[in-house]
């Protein structure tokens, strides 16, 4: 995530980590309705910020975000369990917007590496919560170093979608969008979490240790 391969919006190469970061500030800004938390993840997997409606936080914490700030590694199956249990601990506190659906970006540019929780089981458990899981591979020219595959099993199975950035900002503040206008306005959201696997580089530089996922609710059962 470190790596500066991803074209800017005014020419300059810039790092994954800032074209991410900047691609998720402007959609928790057009999700001005959204309970959102944060979960980082590397070699490990953790709540970042809680679910909350208090987006100025958020994007605080979003500018905290640094490479490998979570490990070394890339840990994809304890990041959805990170994310299940941000939302069970909700549900067990009796609110009322876990009885809406759930949908979660995952982004990686990463291989998962150290997960306690396989992948295949946390997919298992994201379906039986009715998780909607959208996957963005941050490729950056370099598609051997992700699990292309996972990444479109955990979306197709979810009934989320699959996206691919190779080289520019703009491209994956277009991804963003698509899924912003994926999901249904006017909605009750709760939850974002981030993801961002590891994995190092012929020059040996690991990369940013965590990864994003985003993590909302929204009442479109409520409007059936």
């Amino acid at each position: 995530m470190a790596t500066e391969d991803m074209q800017g919006s005014h020419g300059k190469l810039i790092s994954r980590s800032v074209a991410m970061q900047n691609a998720v500030r402007q959609f928790i800004q057009d999700r001005k309705e959204d309970n959102i938390g944060l979960i980082v993840f590397g070699s490990k997997a953790y709540p970042f910020a809680p679910l909350s409606a208090d987006h100025h936080v958020l994007l605080q914490r979003v500018n905290d975000l640094r490479p490998a700030m979570a490990g070394p590694q890339t840990s994809i199956g304890d990041a959805i369990g990170s994310t299940i249990k941000m939302y069970n601990s909700l549900a067990s506190e009796g609110d009322e917007s876990t009885d809406n659906e759930r949908m979660v970006v995952l982004l990686t540019d990463g291989k998962d590496t150290a997960s306690t929780l396989p992948p295949d089981v946390a997919l298992r458990l994201a379906r039986r919560e009715h998780m909607i899981i959208h996957t963005i591979a941050l490729a950056g020219g370099n598609q051997e170093s992700i699990n292309l595959p996972l990444l479109q099993k955990i979306a197709r199975e979810t009934g989320g979608t699959y996206h691919e950035v190779n080289g520019s900002e703009d491209s994956l503040q277009e991804v963003y969008q698509a899924i912003n206008q994926l999901t249904p306005r006017k909605m009750k959201k709760t939850g974002w979490s981030y993801r961002q696997p590891l994995f190092m580089w012929p020059l040996g530089v690991a990369l940013v240790g965590f990864g994003v996922m985003t993590f909302c609710l929204w009442s479109g059962r409520a409007k059936k």
